[in-house]
């Protein structure tokens, strides 16, 4: 008697077992595996600087799925900061330079090599204001969209006290 063990690759032969002198052809069907989508896919959200922020994905159907994440079609590496945990993306105390931009959440059947990519979630991330006092009768409800700092210089005396946290 002859023993095989083997690991499938759907719908390939993946192993020829002796038995008795009869040939047993294994052979794995996994057209029901070649089919997942998002849900949820991850969304698109405003977040001001320094919070955290927590980016959703999950597939339909998660059997020999692995996930990675993209920041503007570059592949994510795991940090303290910034880190996969299960399926979704976690970023801690959200940087505009670091984070700001478009991610895509990707899922990859590790048994056929199929892979979805998500549709683009952008972060945006505002400024947290050192004083929200009013400024020429407009209020910023304590944050408003980052500006490059050499912009910030050129704005009014008025506006100083509240340059963005950078």
């Amino acid at each position: 008697m002859h023993v095989c063990v083997c690991v499938c690759v759907c719908n390939v032969t993946c192993c020829i077992q002796v038995l008795y002198n009869v040939v047993v052809v294994l052979r794995r069907d996994c057209s029901s595996q070649d089919s997942f989508y998002f849900d949820p896919a991850p969304v698109s959200q405003v977040v001001v600087q320094g919070e955290d922020v927590r980016l959703r994905c999950e597939v339909s159907s998660r059997q020999f799925i692995k996930f990675y994440w993209t920041l503007n079609d570059r592949t994510l590496s795991n940090t303290s900061r910034r880190y996969q945990d299960g399926s979704d993306l976690r970023i801690l105390s959200v940087n505009r330079t670091l984070d700001a931009g478009s991610f895509r959440c990707v899922a990859v059947n590790v048994s056929t090599g199929i892979a979805v990519r998500s549709g683009q979630a952008q972060l945006t991330v505002y400024c947290k204001l050192l004083d929200t006092s009013t400024n020429h009768g407009r209020r910023f409800n304590g944050h408003f969209p980052c500006k490059p700092a050499r912009l910030l210089l050129d704005l009014p005396s008025a506006f100083v006290p509240n340059l963005c946290i950078l």
